[in-house]
Formats: structure tokens, sequence, C-alpha cells
């Protein structure tokens, strides 16, 4: 038995999107927006009562769901704390905050429709166009920092750095 309000918005979210599903399959856009044209001209005669019923519970599952994604926004997506209850949580002691992590993933083949190769030349192209620009990509100085260190074989740091790593070394 989930007993966390997160889990239990996320059982939620699972039914209402079948529910979604359903509703999807049941009807094409051409009959959605004609029960919608016909709602909003006030032609309730040409509405069944089973679409009707469907719309509702439609619209119903839509409020929750967007009622899931607020109360998601206000605590989190893994219900822990938002950074400002964080950060007061912390009280300026330093450290880490209270706070956990959520890693999310993305399967490229499925975003893409199977175009992997396409998409990420597109997004070369996008990238090599904004540094043509004069525009700097995140992490380009890192890169390149790494091969002119690599090619050198040795990396700079600041002289402080160096006597205090000889100290631990010393003793």
């Amino acid at each position: 038995r989930q007993t966390s309000s997160i889990a239990r918005s996320e059982i939620r979210q699972d039914r209402s999107n079948a529910m979604i599903e359903e509703f999807s399959q049941i009807y094409s856009e051409d009959s959605v927006l004609s029960v919608h044209m016909a709602l909003m001209e006030g032609d309730f005669e040409a509405i069944t009562g089973l679409e009707k019923e469907r719309l509702f519970w439609f619209e119903r599952v839509r409020y929750q769901r967007f009622e899931d994604v607020y109360y998601q926004f206000i605590n989190g997506l893994i219900d822990e704390s938002p950074f400002r209850e964080s950060m007061a949580f912390a009280a300026g002691t330093g450290g880490a905050p209270c706070h956990g992590e959520i890693i999310l993933a993305f399967d490229p083949n499925l975003f893409s429709g199977g175009q992997v190769v396409d998409n990420d030349q597109r997004a070369e192209r996008l990238f090599a166009d904004i540094v043509d620009q004069g525009a700097r990509l995140p992490s380009q100085r890192r890169y390149a920092a790494r091969a002119r260190n690599l090619e050198r074989g040795y990396v700079e740091i600041p002289q402080q750095l160096h006597e205090d790593i000889l100290k631990l070394t010393v003793s």
C-alpha cells in the first residue's frame, strides 16, 4: 500500500492516462471537435448522453492531471523539499542542503521516431551555427582545456593548491 502522496498522485495519473487514451481511441479528432463545437454553439441535442458522459469524464481526468502536475511542482517530483525550504533548513551552515535527486533518461529512438542519425546531424548543424555567431557552447572551454592539457602532458594548477597537495604527501 502506497502512503506517499507523490505515489498516490502517480497512481491517479496512470488511471487518468488510461482514461484519456480510451477516450482518444473512441473518438477521432474530427468527432471530438464536433462535440466541442456543438457545446460551444449550445446545440446540446446534437450530443448523445454517452458522449456527454465520456466528455465529462475526459474533462475531469484532464483536471486531475493538472492538479497532480501542480502538486508535484509545489512539492517536488520526489516528495522532497523545494529549493527555498531546503536552503532554510540548511540555515547558512554550508554543506549539502536537504533534498533528493531525480535522474531523467530519454531514449533518443523513442523521441526521434527512429531518426536518431538525422536528428543528431541537425543538432550538430545548430551547434555549429551558434558557434559561428560567436557564442560559446556549454563545456566548450572544458573540452578545449582537456585537449590542450593532453597535448602538453600536464595540467596547470595554482601554486597554493600544489603546496597544499605536497603537504599532504609529506605526512
